[in-house]
């Protein structure tokens, strides 16, 4: 116990009151460019489904006070806030249509999902962003009011995906997962009521989600609702990962005709079929924070038992995905970290695989190798989510210490920040005692960095 006279410090172990003034400490620096906000943050999300044009710039934030900021990242400047949740908000997806009850004129129409702590899931139709945040976006952005709410969980919400297009006429779909252990599917645009459920998907509560299309398949982002019809799927596979540490699949299929009592223990209505296919994958130990498909259909996780991992996928059956067909996947890397990994996101054309970790950091590794490239420092508290921008080279961070940070991908950017690194980790006091400071890059590294530098310029 540490001997102090302020009253605020007693019964307070040594170890917390270092660990308090580290921060403190810490929460000074500026690596990252941080936009402080008011609240706990809890998930990011870029806005995947405008034109990369339009969207590099725009990041959807959950925040542990009940609401989700969409904010300009550029400028710090809060373009709307989705109010309406009573609880902490854990989770957000993006659609990109118009719900029935609002229908809209827009070209690219979109909705936007929030699972709540109060067990329900909200929806918003989206306005599109201002052109150019003022300065006086911030105290002025619009407060936007639920236009429907989803109840069907008897816990908190904890992870939400939105399927591409299936069956005839075309739908998405959006999936949820709660504490309660169950998977639901809604219509995404009109669901007041789930059209498919397993109520015991998992013994433990669901924490992630994601949706694996058959191989070659792409969305159409912001055109999508013209184009669904042309790119609609019968079927699709879905990937539930569990605070247990296993990642289940399911096969959610679309027919023209509703039933009930579904495979495995599922509720279907509206021609939706919800039902397990294969066995459990085991390949961690215990929860499952995070799973993201890349664009080669690769499996990323990311967990509470200090490692993200890769799996890919091998056909076994006969037809391809979405025609009969059924994937095995397989663990094909592991990245080692010091602490729990909460989330993962890809950057496909740069090669990187980027994870957030409570240890604070940042991390960037080489998809193809697995090797830690850069470890990125500047988060104070818990990092909870990673995202890559649309058409750009940066990483945008939350944290439980109310920051949003983002980090340069680009070749010269990046290894800038590693040089920067190893200077910093270089034993303090070399150059007063007269020796030289040396540098610890290599000389292959420095004059590769001098090279980046100047097509940079």
């Amino acid at each position: 116990m540490a001997g102090s006279s302020d009253a605020d410090k007693y019964f307070q172990t040594t170890a917390s009151l270092e660990a308090s003034e580290r921060k403190s400490a810490k929460a000074k620096n500026t690596h990252g460019n941080p936009v402080k906000l008011p609240s706990k943050l809890l998930a990011v999300l870029a806005d995947n489904a405008l034109p990369p044009h339009d969207a590099s710039n725009t990041i959807f934030i959950a925040e542990a006070r009940g609401a989700v900021r969409r904010l300009a990242i550029d400028t710090g400047e809060t373009t709307a806030l989705f109010t309406g949740p009573t609880a902490p908000v854990p989770c957000i997806a993006l659609a990109p249509i118009a719900l029935a009850t609002h229908p809209s004129s827009s070209r690219a129409p979109r909705t936007l999902f929030a699972g709540c702590w109060d067990k329900v899931i909200y929806a918003w139709p989206c306005p599109p962003p201002p052109p150019t945040p003022s300065p006086s976006a911030r105290p002025s952005a619009p407060a936007v009011k639920p236009a429907l709410t989803l109840a069907g969980h008897t816990d908190f919400v904890k992870a939400l995906a939105v399927t591409p297009p299936l069956g005839a006429p075309p739908r998405r779909l959006l999936l949820s997962g709660g504490a309660d252990g169950a998977l639901l599917a809604w219509d995404a645009g009109s669901g007041a009521r789930p059209c498919a459920a397993v109520r015991g998907a998992h013994a433990r509560g669901v924490l992630a989600l994601a949706v694996a299309p058959p191989a070659g398949w792409a969305d159409g982002g912001a055109s999508a609702g013209a184009g669904d019809a042309a790119r609609a799927l019968d079927e699709v596979e879905v990937l539930s990962g569990s605070s247990g540490g296993e990642i289940k699949r399911w096969k959610l299929s679309v027919s023209g005709a509703g039933g009930a009592g579904g495979a495995g223990g599922g509720e279907e209505a509206d021609g939706v079929r919800l039902e397990e296919c294969g066995e459990p994958l085991g390949v961690h130990a215990t929860s499952v924070h995070a799973l993201r498909v890349d664009a080669d259909g690769e499996l990323w996780t990311a967990s509470a038992d200090r490692t993200a991992k890769n799996l890919v996928a091998e056909q076994e059956g006969e037809g391809g995905a979405g025609a009969g067909g059924r994937r095995a996947w397989r663990e094909a890397m592991a990245l080692a970290h010091p602490d729990f990994v909460r989330d993962v996101c890809v950057d496909d054309a740069g090669g990187w695989v980027v994870t957030g970790c409570r240890d604070e950091a940042v991390r960037v590794w080489d998809k193809g190798t697995g090797s830690l490239h850069h470890a990125f420092a500047g988060h104070y508290e818990e990092v909870t989510g990673v995202a890559l921008l649309p058409g750009t080279r940066t990483v945008a961070s939350v944290s439980i210490d109310g920051t949003v940070r983002r980090w340069s991908l680009a070749p010269a950017e990046l290894e800038r920040a590693r040089a920067e690194a190893a200077m910093a980790r270089e034993p303090k006091g070399k150059e007063a005692d007269g020796a030289p400071t040396s540098s610890l890059l290599t000389e292959e590294e420095e004059k590769e960095l001098a090279e980046l530098m100047d097509e940079q310029d």
